[in-house]
């Protein structure tokens, strides 16, 4: 295995928690591709009873996945959700990352401090507030939290 394979496998097992496994040939650049996309979201316990939920990766439960316009399902509504409680913007949650969501994104990454870029990843997600929810399944506090 080349070396540069071999320190982008390092990087995304220490990443994602999550060793991944690279078909002969395949470039370090694939690496990223299966770190993931946010496809569905998870809820995250902070304290006394308050719940946030962040999007996932499904097949491999990291927050550590990505996404940006095309992206479509549960974890882009999630992210509007959180978009549109926590910065008050008019975004509507219908699951489709087209250019009003790369626009809200841009939106809390200035406000944040994080790389302006439209994208959502890692970075985006620890910089960004998250709607507070009362235990598993139940409804927003109408406070949010810094992302974890």
């Amino acid at each position: 295995m080349p070396l540069r394979t071999g320190l982008a496998l390092s990087l995304a097992t220490a990443l994602t928690g999550v060793t991944l496994a690279l078909a002969p040939g395949a470039a370090a650049e694939d690496v990223a591709a299966q770190a993931g996309t946010c496809t569905t979201w998870k809820e995250y316990y902070v304290q006394s009873d308050i719940y946030l939920r962040q999007p996932v990766n499904g097949a491999t439960g990291s927050r550590n996945c990505t996404m940006g316009v095309g992206s479509q399902g549960p974890a882009v509504r999630q992210l509007q959700l959180a978009i549109s409680r926590c910065y008050s913007m008019p975004i509507a949650a219908d699951g489709e990352y087209g250019p009003d969501t790369e626009a809200a994104v841009e939106f809390v990454q200035r406000n944040e401090g994080a790389t302006v870029d439209g994208d959502y990843g890692p970075e985006t997600r620890r910089a960004m507030e998250w709607p507070n929810h009362r235990s598993p399944e139940g409804g927003w506090t109408g406070l949010c939290s810094e992302g974890y």
